[in-house]
């Protein structure tokens, strides 16, 4: 489902709840500065993008519902300031992990080293 380029300023709670089949959101480029929690439930979702919005952390609650099934994770281009290790290891099947252009401060050690070989990029 592709909602970028609106002016977005908030989701939903219930957007995409439900919605068995969903595979792929695009949220990019609007001015989203949270996510709810419930935005996922009962998806399947793997890819979503996020980027050049305004969240000042990973939305790590709202991917709980999706963390056996996400595998490219785009939040490139916000104003996220720290991650830890125990954010991004709950998310178990990322291969494609993007957070460029943010404000981070501090990052796992080695994450892409140590957690697992196919994860691309922090």
């Amino acid at each position: 489902m592709r909602l970028d380029h609106n002016n977005l300023t908030s989701l939903s709670l219930s957007l995409f709840s439900s919605q068995s089949r969903l595979r792929f959101v695009d949220v990019s480029s609007n001015r989203l500065e949270t996510l709810p929690e419930t935005l996922f439930q009962r998806t399947s979702l793997e890819i979503f993008l996020a980027a050049d919005n305004r969240l000042s952390e990973i939305p790590i609650k709202a991917l709980n519902p999706v963390q056996s099934t996400l595998r490219h994770l785009d939040l490139a281009g916000n104003r996220i300031s720290t991650i830890s290790d125990s954010q991004l290891n709950q998310i178990q099947l990322l291969v494609r992990l993007d957070l460029s252009d943010n404000q981070v401060q501090n990052s796992p050690n080695a994450y892409t080293v140590t957690q697992t070989a196919n994860r691309e990029s922090i």
